[in-house]
């Protein structure tokens, strides 16, 4: 029943239809006041009327306050956002717990943010749940994955408030279906306590000098050891297998992600590790320490940028635009470096001091696109092959 309907229902019962209004029996006057006022006794016919069973009324009533009730509590439903990211977004140091409740509180709305083990874990979850999926925005797809992501016509284009902020030269997808948030370079950071003299390009890693004494991540698991094979690549070309295979002696172990690569480097089972060339800031202001450094190689670094995008099934588009402005704004951004340890994409942000005294490559390396999208998989099978 509507609570148009109900009402109906209750004043029809209140005022059935005898020509006159029964208003009398609403203001709670007697029977026998009534019949006083009716001498040819057409009350007696009304009164007999007026005894239906008050518990009649009373359902009437309640039916309406619980149709006023939720109607109520649709009016007041609170949109959710749902967000696919990558674990160290979620944990207790991470982006979420400083970003997160502001937007909430702007937008009136609920944020819930789903962490996987790494960006290459939420893209594959991400495809496999397809149409399907709950997510309304991705946050981590880089620019060495984002091939997958844009062939799978995943995500949808949005240009959003703020782009002019980001240089030009960051914009990986000029599609714009992912929009960059932050950006590094990958570097081999080494314990200078127990490495005094570091290698200083990627042909010097590969010295019998440093026999085993490195820490890699799987460039198929992780986008650290995605990020160093496609160096390899772009410093090497087609050679990078030779390089590889001089490399091998030098490898402690290889690692699934960077979470476990990066605690095996700090608990001094090797002096070296492939991570970020912001890497060394985290230990400057967390503790007060210049021991951990970025070895600054002479071939350049390989650049990763990380992106966000509105993935085309949601039904939160308006809120999705919101938040992907969100963003790239200076609220959003002043969180990154000190909680992504990443450096971030809006110009006008204010850099922290330990972040300004980083050490920057002189060349960049970045590979085409369309290279990385059509040689991926034959790199991963040589790369394989080249370690077995």
């Amino acid at each position: 029943m509507t609570l148009g309907l109900a009402i109906r229902t209750l004043l029809n019962y209140i005022q059935p239809n005898t020509g006159e209004p029964q208003i009398a029996w609403l203001r709670g006057a007697s029977h026998r006041a009534t019949l006083k006022l009716d001498p040819d006794h057409t009350g007696e016919r009304r009164s007999k009327m007026s005894r239906r069973p008050l518990f009649l009324f009373f359902s009437l009533f309640a039916l309406i306050l619980s149709l006023v009730s939720c109607t109520r509590g649709k009016k007041s439903e609170v949109p959710e956002l749902v967000i696919y990211t990558y674990s160290s977004f979620t944990s207790e140091w991470g982006l979420q717990p400083k970003v997160i409740p502001p937007f909430e509180k702007e937008c009136h709305c609920k944020v819930r943010v789903v962490g996987t083990e790494d960006t290459g874990a939420m893209l594959n979850r991400l495809l496999l749940e397809g149409e399907k999926t709950k997510a309304d925005v991705v946050i981590g797809i880089d620019n060495s994955l984002a091939h997958k992501a844009l062939d799978g016509n995943l995500l949808l284009a949005y240009q959003p408030a703020g782009l002019s902020n980001v240089p030009e030269e960051l914009l990986f997808d000029k599609s714009f279906r992912l929009i960059p948030f932050d950006y590094s370079y990958y570097a081999i950071i080494y314990d200078s306590e127990k490495l005094p003299n570091p290698p200083r390009s990627l042909r010097e890693l590969a010295n019998p000098l440093y026999r085993r004494k490195i820490i890699l991540e799987d460039p198929r698991t992780s986008t650290p050891g995605l990020g160093f094979l496609l160096w390899s690549v772009g410093v090497f070309g087609e050679k990078y297998l030779e390089f590889w295979h001089s490399l091998k002696p030098n490898i402690l172990t290889i690692s699934p992600g960077w979470d476990m690569a990066y605690g095996m480097f700090t608990k001094g089972e090797a002096p070296m590790v492939l991570s970020y060339i912001t890497s060394p800031a985290y230990h400057r202001i967390h503790e007060k320490s210049e021991r951990y450094k970025a070895a600054l190689f002479s071939e350049g670094h390989y650049l990763q940028i990380e992106g966000a995008g509105i993935v085309a099934s949601t039904d939160q588009l308006e809120l999705a635009r919101k938040f992907i402005d969100y963003l790239l704004s200076v609220s959003f951004q002043q969180y990154v470096p000190l909680h992504n340890y990443m450096f971030p994409v809006n110009r006008k942000t204010p850099l922290p001091e330990a972040f300004t005294k980083l050490p920057m490559p002189k060349k960049t390396i970045l590979l085409p696109p369309e290279q990385v999208r059509q040689s991926l998989d034959r790199w991963f099978q040589e790369w394989r092959a080249a370690l077995q």
